[in-house]
């Protein structure tokens, strides 16, 4: 069993994860939750993903920025003039 799961990706781990989840009902995916919280508190692990986006704060010129603002702006006003959806 063991060296099946080691052959799994990220990908294939989470999906399995989600699956059996969505079996759940409400209070027992909030039981999972709670759980997987205190074992991240008890391991001392942190969500990562927050920490890695936080690490590119500050690191496009805001220039660049502007020019992502203009061109998201433009994308959606022709979108509106379409089918009046923008998000």
């Amino acid at each position: 069993m063991w060296q099946t799961l080691i052959q799994m990706t990220d990908r294939t781990i989470d999906n399995k994860i989600l699956n059996y989840l969505h079996s759940l009902d409400k209070a027992e995916q909030l039981s999972v939750l709670d759980y997987l919280r205190n074992l991240l508190k008890k391991t001392g692990k942190k969500n990562n993903k927050n920490k890695e986006l936080l690490s590119l704060a500050g690191s496009i010129k805001k220039s660049d920025l502007k020019k992502m603002e203009l061109a998201i702006e433009e994308g959606c006003e022709s979108k509106l003039r379409t089918d009046n959806v923008c998000f």
